[in-house]
């Protein structure tokens, strides 16, 4: 058991002080700092990429919105019924039916477009660097596991 408890310990450390985390707060941060927020914008979605040296940071600022109803929800059989199949993956034979919050679901209709590309981007870089991609995934895993 000490062993298992040390070991989460030095994931925790490890995971707290890696670059990512803190390059990732850092774009965070200053993407707050610069994207001045639009009052007459509905549900605006900001996208900001950070370059390092190593790594690409993709972080999303949405605009404050005010919500009518927060407990609006939409029926997964209504989502199909309008052919918007977005959340489908989440239907499964235990859960055939779901219900998603209103608000979700307009964000991402409005956002779909810009989402796809970059969506797209991320999946074109990825397969263009999938041995850098996957070399630092067996990194991952032979650090993990040794811990």
């Amino acid at each position: 058991m000490d062993r298992i408890s040390s070991a989460g310990l030095e994931l925790a450390n490890l995971l707290l002080t890696s670059p990512p985390l803190h390059q990732s707060w850092d774009a965070i941060q200053k993407q707050k700092l610069h994207t001045a927020a639009d009052p007459n914008a509905q549900m605006a979605l900001y996208i900001s990429e950070t370059k390092h040296s190593n790594t690409t940071i993709i972080s999303f600022l949405t605009s404050p919105v005010k919500v009518q109803d927060p407990q609006a929800m939409i029926s997964s059989t209504t989502l199909k019924d309008t052919n918007f199949l977005l959340f489908e993956f989440l239907c499964s034979k235990k859960t055939p039916s779901f219900s998603v919050n209103e608000l979700t679901i307009n964000f991402f209709a409005l956002n779909h477009t810009n989402l796809d590309l970059l969506r797209t981007k991320v999946c074109t870089v990825i397969s263009n660097n999938f041995f850098q991609f996957l070399s630092i995934l067996l990194l991952l895993n032979q650090t993990f596991s040794s811990l």
